[in-house]
């Protein structure tokens, strides 16, 4: 084994987690060097989210564009959430930069729902569209 991954919880400032699995984990690796991390887990989109941004936001625009629902989907990944990329020729020192669409896979609750209400907006103000408002649970 080259990783072990586990559920946790911090509870009065202690780490509480299974720790006979921890230990048979750590058996398995064998000695050497090894990287621990502790970091806050955020709270994933959820898939009722998916569901309102594809069923709501994304099909409104397709049928108000003629487009297909996945150019849809990329076109607000590169309008509403770019990411800028420079690529460099080492040789000539000559660089060349971009706009990429950035991923919405990894995006915890606030910024799924920060990246759905600028693709609402931009659909507002480009196309007039007037998109209803998600259930008030979607990010539950």
């Amino acid at each position: 084994m080259d990783s072990y991954r586990s559920p946790a919880r911090v509870l009065a400032g202690k780490l509480d987690l299974d720790r006979d699995r921890l230990k048979a984990a750590l058996a398995s690796m064998g000695d050497g060097p090894v990287v621990i991390t502790v970091a806050r887990q955020k709270s994933k989109r959820s898939l009722q989210a998916c569901a309102y941004y594809f069923g709501v936001v994304v099909k409104a625009i397709a049928e108000e564009t003629g487009q297909d629902p996945e150019s849809v989907h990329e076109f607000l990944k590169r309008e509403v959430n770019a990411e800028h990329v420079q690529m460099v020729n080492k040789s000539t020192g000559e660089v060349y930069e971009s706009w990429i669409g950035g991923s919405t896979a990894g995006m915890n609750v606030g910024d799924y729902f920060a990246f759905v209400e600028r693709a609402r907006a931009w659909a507002g103000q480009f196309l007039g569209l007037s998109i209803p408002d998600p259930d008030p649970d979607w990010k539950k």
